[in-house]
């Protein structure tokens, strides 16, 4: 993993040897120190996410950034394109933010006022819709739709969890149960319900604070 992300560091003019392993998870983050600053080397999960739905996010990142949201810009690699492919794994660069993840498993650690923490989030998320509402994205933009076929459908964007093994007979007819209870009454809601981009997974992980 250390070779292609020095291959990946070399195609944004990045020395190779100013690069360390930030964070493991769905996609290893390299940071990468420059005279300009940090960034930070994402080496996405192979077939985790298409190259479409890759260059949507970063698009739509960007839009969130130039609207004033402080979230990480994009960062063109020295051919001008956001992602680059080495093999199978796709590669993209974003501009480092200053911090600390907030929190494991949902513990906001040294937040004082737990409260005001979270009205804040609140209120970046809520921007977060305001500008995505308003915000018409490009042809061919395309992201996972958690939508009433992605929640409930027969084919649901995490796999059909009511054959999930640990499920008795029973636990699984009430899953199911549930299951057709909820696509029934979002099929009577279509076309009344607010859809659109969201973040859907502002965990304590994915939140990072600096300073109050």
């Amino acid at each position: 993993m250390t070779g292609v992300a020095q291959t990946a560091a070399a195609l944004w003019g990045f020395d190779p040897a100013r690069i360390a392993l930030a964070a493991q998870r769905e996609n290893a983050v390299w940071r990468v120190e420059t005279d300009a600053g940090r960034f930070a080397l994402r080496l996405h999960r192979p077939g985790y996410r298409s190259e479409a739905e890759l260059q949507s996010e970063l698009g739509w990142m960007a839009m969130l950034a130039a609207g004033g949201l402080p979230v990480p810009r994009p960062v063109p690699s020295r051919a001008g394109r956001l992602v680059e492919t080495l093999g199978d794994t796709p590669v993209s660069v974003l501009t480092w933010l200053p911090g600390r993840i907030v929190g494991a498993q949902g513990a906001l650690e040294g937040i004082a006022d737990r409260a005001g923490h979270m009205h804040k989030l609140g209120a970046l998320l809520a921007r977060l819709h305001d500008l995505s509402d308003v915000w018409a994205p490009p042809p061919g933009f395309a992201r996972p739709r958690w939508d009433r076929g992605g929640l409930v459908g027969p084919a649901p964007l995490w796999g059909p969890f009511w054959d999930n093994p640990d499920l008795s007979a029973d636990q699984r007819a009430q899953v199911l149960a549930a299951r057709d209870r909820a696509e029934a009454d979002l099929r009577a809601r279509e076309g009344t319900l607010d859809f659109g981009l969201i973040h859907a997974d502002a965990i304590t992980e994915n939140v990072m604070v600096d300073g109050d």
